[in-house]
């Protein structure tokens, strides 16, 4: 398939910090929820909460929220260094294989190339 592997926040003990800092550089302030609340709706099964790993290399992290039939693809982020490999769309089609009993729903913005990330 993808070759990706999706491990959860909380069994994610090896690279905690660079899922903290993939998600701090990925996206702008006013984007971001605090980080200890995607962990804290994490841990309530609201949300699941992934690092995506190549082999043993993280390259991205991926945040989902739940509701009724529908996955909220809330926050989906590759590794700056890692950006144009086509990670992004194997991520999304083993999230769409995944979920396929459900509704996506992800939502864009579009590129500023003037952004500094």
């Amino acid at each position: 398939m993808s070759g990706l592997r999706f491990v959860g926040y909380r069994n994610n003990k090896l690279n905690r910090k660079g899922l903290k800092h993939i998600y701090k550089e990925a996206f702008p302030r006013e984007e971001k929820i605090p980080f200890w609340m995607l962990k804290m709706l994490t841990r309530d099964g609201r949300g699941e909460f992934y690092g995506v790993y190549d082999q043993e290399e993280l390259i991205g992290l991926v945040y989902n929220v739940y509701y009724k039939d529908i996955i909220y693809l809330s926050y989906l982020a590759i590794d700056d260094p890692k950006r144009g490999a086509g990670y992004g769309g194997r991520i999304l089609q083993t999230i769409t294989k995944k979920y396929s009993e459900r509704r996506l729903f992800l939502s864009t913005t579009e590129m500023d190339t003037t952004g500094e990330n």
